[in-house]
């Protein structure tokens, strides 16, 4: 028995004969591969179709790179702006900073100057001048007494043994509240029995007594005196009706004041109020009751007072 012929071995080391296996002529007819062969077979061809793969996986590759490679540029294009945020906020932080401080240290540079400042007590203030009215004297041989008053009276002493001072026309505020032209009265007159305005034998003290001081006292006369703000009890509206001068006798506001109380003052000194029908009085009207409020008017009592207070018995 002739040995069976030798077929030759695939070891993939040749393209033609991985494709296929001719027979020749020589050969014998074509034998029938064991399950070993056909393995080897299919393994060759599975290792030859993934070392073409290969080859033309690293054919393409270099296909790619034939051209200039490009990175992508967006993702720096990205990070360029954060950087540059973040050196702008930076800087304005920095510049922030740098402001601040110079303000702080200027700040507290001018604090001691500032504090010291503050600490300087201030100049005192000169009090405002006092121009008095200009006064006259006046003096009376009938009641031994003299007084000054304010230039632009008239004050003049008749044959019923009175002294009568009349003061400019004046806008004075009433009781009812509205305002009225009228002037002031001044008048010293011996004491008397009886007095007209005290119809019903009293009057009512509008507001409490005021004592004032005389500045120049002769030696037969008191220091001080009461002044009383009288209102008649046959006034129509309730206000001031009159001022006098009560020397030792002091009221209270709404004390009832017996008119042998006022009668009895050696001289009596009054203040009183009357109205006019027109702007220079030249007419006089009545007597006026005013709102007892013009006596805490500085620029209507002031003259008044210094009147009372000029005043010097003999």
């Amino acid at each position: 028995m002739d040995p069976k012929p030798q077929e030759p071995r695939n070891d993939g080391s040749d393209n033609s004969t991985r494709s296929s296996v001719r027979s020749t002529p020589d050969v014998g007819p074509p034998q029938r591969l064991t399950r070993l062969e056909k393995r080897s077979s299919a393994e060759d061809r599975v290792l030859h179709d993934i070392e073409r793969e290969d080859n033309a996986n690293v054919l393409r590759t270099n296909d790619d790179f034939e051209e200039p490679y490009d990175p992508p540029k967006k993702k720096h294009k990205f990070l360029r702006k954060i950087a540059a945020f973040i050196g702008w906020i930076l800087l304005v932080v920095a510049l922030t900073g740098a402001g601040g401080g110079a303000a702080w240290y200027f700040w507290l540079k001018d604090e001691p100057k500032q504090a010291s400042e503050q600490q300087e007590t201030p100049p005192a203030a000169t009090p405002p001048t006092i121009v008095e009215a200009e006064t006259e004297e006046y003096t009376s041989s009938a009641f031994q007494m003299q007084f000054d008053y304010p230039k632009d009276w008239k004050v003049t002493e008749g044959t019923d043994n009175k002294i009568i001072g009349i003061s400019p026309v004046t806008s004075i505020k009433t009781a009812s509240g509205g305002k009225q032209t009228g002037q002031i009265v001044f008048t010293v007159q011996h004491k008397q029995t009886s007095l007209p305005d005290f119809s019903t034998g009293s009057a009512l003290a509008i507001r409490e007594s005021e004592k004032i001081d005389y500045k120049k006292p002769s030696t037969v006369q008191r220091g001080s005196t009461y002044i009383s703000f009288l209102s008649y009890a046959a006034s129509a509206n309730s206000g001031l009706d009159g001022v006098y001068v009560t020397g030792d006798n002091g009221y209270i506001k709404d004390q009832y004041v017996p008119m042998a109380d006022i009668a009895k003052s050696d001289p009596l000194i009054t203040f009183t109020f009357r109205s006019c029908k027109d702007d220079k009085c030249a007419t006089p009207d009545k007597a006026m009751t005013i709102a007892d409020s013009n006596w805490s008017t500085d620029g209507f009592v002031k003259p008044l007072r210094a009147m009372l207070q000029s005043i010097v018995v003999q």
